[in-house]
């Protein structure tokens, strides 16, 4: 048995050398998002696979939930391409720059991304998180702060006071976009990709749920439930329909991030 598992392990490990694993990012940045992709990803490297394109298009989200998706890019030994389709706003924009190459939809476009709540600390912090991912890859450092601090100023494409955001054909101009390519064809086509084995990753219901409760306006909403709910019931006798109300809605609140 030994002798037949190790006569079969090259022709495996071959195969997998010629899969390449197309993973969706689309919808808002969230925890359960985050895991999703980590386990993916890690999931590309363990199969040794020739290649990562990740779909994205996103209006942003969670910074801290972004800033673990941009570290599984620059861990991956697989070689990453972020293909934007539509949009990579906000915390999408850190993710797409943190990729080796990036592809962009005609009509797309990049940047937009001053953090919620705003502060001089938050500002510095994550236009810090977008210099670090620029200066990785070579690109231009000043263009990706100025996506997160409006008081950067960068010449010909955004006045002091404003946020930079960019579309495909400038973000090809100034090196934040590699090919602007019209759909996933063209881009497997243009990687050399068209003749490998493609894995395209679907999220299952247990993600697509806690994707759900973990956005934030559904978690707000289940935690401002949860605390009228409960006080509620401190205030009428007995248990009733508001306490249970109340222990559900934190079960939810509570569940979506485990």
């Amino acid at each position: 048995m030994v002798l037949i598992s190790l006569f079969f392990c090259p022709a495996y490990g071959a195969e997998d050398e010629d899969n390449v694993y197309i993973i969706p990012v689309k919808g808002e940045i969230t925890p359960a998002m985050a895991v999703f992709f980590k386990e993916k990803i890690s999931e590309a490297n363990n199969r040794n696979a020739k290649g990562i394109i990740v779909e994205l298009t996103t209006l942003g989200g969670r910074v801290d939930s972004a800033i673990e998706m941009k570290e599984a890019i620059l861990k991956s030994r697989v070689p990453i391409v972020v293909y934007v389709e539509g949009r990579a706003i906000s915390a999408g924009a850190l993710i797409t720059i943190a990729a080796p190459k990036i592809i962009m939809e005609p009509g797309s476009h990049i940047g937009s991304a001053e953090p919620i709540p705003y502060s001089e600390k938050n500002v510095a912090f994550l236009r810090g998180e977008f210099q670090a991912a620029a200066k990785r890859w070579g690109r231009d450092e000043k263009i990706a702060q100025a996506m997160v601090d409006k008081n950067i100023e960068v010449t010909g494409l955004s006045p002091k006071g404003s946020l930079l955001d960019i579309d495909a054909e400038t973000a090809y101009q100034y090196g934040y976009a590699d090919a602007v390519l019209q759909d996933r064809e063209e881009v497997l086509d243009y990687l050399g990709f068209k003749e490998m084995h493609i894995i395209e990753i679907v999220p299952g219901p247990t993600v697509r749920i806690a994707q759900f409760l973990t956005r934030s306006d559904v978690a707000s909403f289940l935690l401002a439930v949860a605390f009228i709910a409960l006080l509620a019931e401190f205030f009428i006798q007995g248990f009733g329909i508001s306490g249970i109300i109340g222990i559900v809605s934190l079960i939810l609140y509570f569940g979506g991030g485990y």
